[in-house]
């Protein structure tokens, strides 16, 4: 079944996982679902706003992938964690420019962010005690995550200069009580400034904050 939905960049469709793969269909309710990638096991989790290309992960092989739809070129691994550890929740930032995850390659889950689609030119820590399910904010120089350990969500600023990424301390937003094992348990509006949160439950409610 599906388990997983993906908004396109305009809004008029919603990627999904299905038996067949890494399907679409539009987001009005017409039309048949169309197959993008036949991936087994593949989660759509974020798109590439300059190339169009779709990042997912292969439950498979536990790895993320990038591939553009018409599969005009073989899917490649996106390699962001050093080999052994798992890398999750990638959210390429809003001009294409960075892509953040979730690591364990310390040990815990931390959030990282790499420039992107090169991922070598860059790589900074953001989060200093525990983090995963990162969120870009559209409309200010900002990341929400949340913490692993205490399970708070928190935002942190970010500044780009010369190439480089400096980031605030993380300031709390909102405690517990949310479903933290779901892939993108929740998600933001800039123009409500609200988000969107799947309840720890056992309906899975969802929960506006």
């Amino acid at each position: 079944g599906t388990t997983v939905g993906l908004w396109s960049l305009d809004g008029q469709r919603i990627f999904f996982n299905d038996d067949f793969g890494i399907s679409s269909v539009a987001a009005n309710g017409t039309g048949s679902p169309v197959v993008e990638l036949n991936i087994p096991q593949g989660l759509p989790l974020s798109i590439d706003p300059n190339s169009r290309d779709l990042i997912f992960s292969s439950g498979t092989t536990n790895e993320l992938l990038i591939s553009s739809t018409d599969q005009a070129r073989p899917a490649s691994n996106l390699n962001l964690g050093p080999r052994g550890a798992i890398a999750r929740e990638p959210r390429v930032s809003p001009d294409g420019s960075f892509i953040a995850y979730s690591s364990n390659e310390t040990g815990r889950y931390e959030v990282y962010i790499r420039s992107f689609p090169n991922i070598k030119n860059g790589k900074w820590q953001v989060t200093p005690n525990g983090g995963n399910h990162p969120i870009w904010n559209p409309v200010a120089n900002e990341l929400f995550v949340w913490n692993g350990n205490d399970n708070i969500k928190y935002s942190i600023k970010y500044q780009l200069a010369n190439g480089d990424l400096t980031f605030s301390q993380p300031e709390p937003m909102f405690g517990s009580g949310f479903q933290n094992d779901a892939q993108g348990p929740w998600d933001y509006s800039p123009t409500r400034d609200k988000f969107l949160i799947i309840a720890e439950s056992k309906t899975s409610e969802t929960f506006i904050s």
